[in-house]
């Protein structure tokens, strides 16, 4: 088991796909690889396997920098709790399977980025995830939607998860129409990363046929500063919509939000926030751009930070001995 847990399950576990219409690792590791259009051809290509290869040695992939940087300074990363997430029965039987034969079973997982549809211009966001922002620069990076016979494509059931996001995942109907296709839901865990901005209701009933549901909801500040923040939001209806989901039953209801140069004043305030509402919130410390990363905080505003009311994970990532 030790020498396994050098692995990431991403790897085993989890078809990732993105806006492009291709592959990644995972949904932090999102480089093109492989513009394969077929998952099988991907899941089981050199260049998939050369990064299974470097963790069975211990090493990093350079796309896995993210994991890598947080797992040095340990704040906890994605790569753990797919480990805490997953089987782990399952991990291990898929791992092995790679070792004596080199290719991985099917997998079990999809992290669906099926189009870049949204409705907001948040400040540290790009056109690959936000058609508002492609139509305001002029370009064309990403598909807004995955066409309907992609989705007859996808690894078939029973799966463990499945987790969708965008763009805006409530402004995809045939990622809807698919999700209500599912024959065994209540064998599945949902997942959703969400901006708040969309009246749940409509998607209630597709949501509900899921084993459980997890809904993350991106946030970066409060009220008006959440605004400016990520264009497009109205501060009033999103905190409706998290109260709409933190009533559902089997719902677990969390904040996740992107911690970067010019929201890390406003982190304090989100803390108290989302305590007030029993919002569990998680951190996601910008990388890229590198001129909004937390390398370019002032000398000024890191020195009235109040360090005391910062979440850990928070204050490692700027660098605080704890």
């Amino acid at each position: 088991m030790m020498e396994n847990a050098r692995h990431c399950p991403a790897l085993f576990m989890q078809l990732c796909t993105t806006t492009r219409g291709d592959y990644a690792l995972c949904c932090q590791a999102q480089q093109q690889l492989n513009p394969t259009p077929e998952w099988q051809e991907w899941w089981n290509s050199d260049e998939i396997n050369h990064k299974r290869k470097q963790m069975a040695r211990g090493e990093w992939p350079r796309e896995c920098s993210g994991c890598q940087q947080a797992e040095q300074q340990g704040r906890g990363s994605l790569r753990e709790s797919y480990w805490r997430n997953y089987p782990r029965e399952s991990i291990e039987q898929a791992i092995a399977q790679w070792q004596r034969t080199r290719r991985a079973p099917d997998p079990i997982s999809l992290d669906l980025a099926v189009g870049n549809t949204c409705n907001l211009k948040c400040r540290q966001c790009n056109a690959e995830w936000s058609s508002a922002i492609a139509a305001e620069q002029g370009v064309k990076v990403a598909r807004p939607q995955a066409p309907q016979e992609w989705y007859d494509t996808l690894p078939k059931e029973p799966l463990h998860t499945v987790k969708v996001q965008g763009g805006e995942p409530m402004l995809q109907p045939r990622l809807w129409r698919w999700l209500r296709s599912i024959q065994r839901p209540e064998l599945t865990r949902f997942e959703m990363v969400t901006n708040g901005t969309r009246d749940p209701a409509p998607y209630r009933d597709a949501m509900m046929r899921f084993r459980e549901r997890v809904i993350f909801v991106s946030v970066d500040a409060v009220g008006k500063r959440a605004e400016q923040l990520r264009r497009g939001t109205n501060w009033a209806q999103l905190v409706q919509n998290v109260k709409q989901f933190q009533s559902w039953p089997e719902t677990y209801t969390a904040l996740i939000c992107c911690v970067y140069r010019d929201n890390i004043e406003d982190i304090a305030e989100l803390c108290e926030w989302a305590s007030t509402h029993k919002l569990d919130i998680i951190w996601n410390i910008l990388e890229e751009p590198d001129h909004l990363s937390l390398a370019h905080v002032p000398a000024a505003v890191r020195n009235r930070l109040p360090m005391a009311q910062l979440p850990r994970e928070v204050r490692l990532a700027l660098g605080e001995s704890l």
